[in-house]
């Protein structure tokens, strides 16, 4: 499989992710897509889960030098494997904070093989976050999922990243968006019992 991002910016990744229908060639580069996304293509957290397969499978996925790290190994690191060691309850906060600092500035500088790979990490809690929002949610889930990822998107835009637990405020942002599209979605049924429908609070 060959994907080819040089050059793509966070226009182009947006379309990519919320777009229903594969894009062959779009802003001159060319993009295959593996074939079983013609077949199916569920939501944008799906699209997104493959997207980040891709770049962490092979002879040469997108890594980390962990010597930049303190509490990381001394090596280059997949970001498959960096998602996993931020997610173990032993990571120091301050290695997410500095792992998550260094992910958000190159999504912001270098485009979308960064910013695929912010989304990539963080999809654990972008996958929670859509669940909690679709649980009983009478209306289309696929438009609550979509709403979660823009939100992401756009914070890794604007988060402030002095102040500590980047995640958690990146997954506050991605929460407030999936749940102010659940409130505006027009409802021919109502949501089923236990549903929650307290606002989100930001984090302190």
């Amino acid at each position: 499989m060959a994907w080819y991002f040089a050059g793509i910016g966070r226009g182009f990744l947006t379309s990519l992710l919320f777009t229903s229908t594969p894009w062959e060639t779009r802003h001159g580069c060319t993009i295959y897509f593996p074939s079983q996304w013609r077949r199916r293509c569920s939501n944008s957290l799906d699209i997104a889960r493959d997207t980040f397969t891709s770049l962490v499978t092979g002879p040469h996925p997108v890594s980390l030098n962990g010597r930049l790290f303190p509490g990381l190994p001394d090596r280059r690191i997949p970001l498959d494997e960096v998602r996993d060691r931020l997610l173990a309850r032993r990571c120091p906060q301050a290695t997410r904070d500095a792992v998550w600092a260094h992910l958000v500035l190159r999504s912001r500088t270098e485009g979308a093989t960064w910013t695929v790979a912010a989304v990539g990490v963080a999809l654990p809690a972008l996958t929670s976050v859509a669940a909690t929002l679709t649980n009983r949610f009478a209306g289309d889930p696929a438009d609550v999922h979509a709403e979660v990822l823009r939100g992401f998107l756009t914070a890794l835009s604007t988060i402030d990243l002095r102040p500590p637990r980047i995640m958690l405020r990146l997954r506050w942002d991605a929460y407030r968006s999936g749940y102010q599209r659940r409130a505006r979605s027009p409802r021919r049924t109502a949501d089923r019992p236990g549903t929650c429908d307290q606002p989100p609070y930001r984090p302190s």
